[in-house]
């Protein structure tokens, strides 16, 4: 449960690491396919984030990286009408986001945020093994 819960953080990191790469100009296509950047991936990490009820503290990161993901791939595939230096602050304000939403989400629900999926964890237990 504590993997499944960070990868959405790991995901988030790297998928940042590869788009401030690609504005200076080094292309690490490896980076999106090592760390988890496929659309199956995210849409399990939703699938799984709802049916285990994460708080939406988890779910800010995933976020962020299905939306990062959508505008790569409108300006791959059918082009934004802007320069680079754009579309990088576009991305940087898309990450201040999630960095302000995650501060304010870890400090709001403090205590109470993870204790769902653990007793949920904990009735999964249960019932599988006894």
């Amino acid at each position: 449960m504590a993997i499944l819960r960070r990868i959405p953080l790991c995901m988030a990191i790297f998928q940042f690491i590869y788009i401030i790469s690609q504005f200076f100009g080094y292309n690490y296509i490896w980076l999106n396919y090592i760390f988890f950047s496929s659309l199956l991936t995210l849409v399990f990490l939703y699938i799984a984030s709802f049916l285990l009820k994460f708080c939406y503290y988890h779910r800010v990161s995933l976020h962020y990286v299905t939306i990062t993901n959508i505008i790569c791939i409108i300006d791959k595939y059918i082009g934004l009408p802007l320069d680079l230096v754009s579309l990088f602050i576009i991305h940087m304000l898309i990450f201040i986001w999630l960095c302000v939403s995650l501060i304010y989400f870890r400090y709001k629900e403090r205590n109470n945020c993870c204790q769902n999926i653990d007793n949920i964890y904990k009735e999964l237990r249960h019932i599988l093994f006894n």
